[in-house]
């Protein structure tokens, strides 16, 4: 019961502060259009492939049929880390976007690397990402 209450976050109402970002939960990967603008500590695993560039709350046997939430990178060093952490829990960090097919209005496009897999128009924007099970 314990392992099932730490691993349930809890999604607060409307956008949180740069300081504190919300923790999110099952819903943010379901409706990630309803919290655009809202900044979120997201965990789940990393998908940081070509045409495959999601976040799943659960290790996926098939991509298609879990819920997602679509990801970009802030700038090239998070791309970096993204790519190294491919395949591994992660905690991230970010705000969410509408993504077009030119990028993320209002960010730079050439360090936005984004992967359009067909998941959902709107996405977390990571500017910071760790592995999820590292101690602070």
């Amino acid at each position: 019961m314990l392992a099932a209450l730490t691993s349930c976050l809890a999604l607060v109402a409307g956008p949180a502060t740069a300081q504190a970002p919300a923790r999110a939960d099952l819903q943010l990967f379901e409706q990630p259009e309803a919290h655009v603008g809202g900044r979120f500590v997201v965990k789940g695993v990393l998908n940081y492939e070509f045409e495959n560039r999601n976040l799943y709350p659960r290790a996926p046997k098939e991509p298609h049929e879990e819920p997602c939430l679509p990801i970009a990178a802030a700038n090239a060093e998070i791309v970096r880390a993204l790519e190294r952490l491919n395949g591994r829990r992660v905690l991230v960090t970010g705000v969410i976007e509408k993504f077009t097919g030119t990028g993320v209005p209002g960010h730079d496009p050439e360090a936005l690397i984004l992967g359009f897999s067909g998941c959902k128009d709107f996405g977390l924007v990571v500017d910071h990402v760790r592995p999820a099970n590292r101690r602070r």
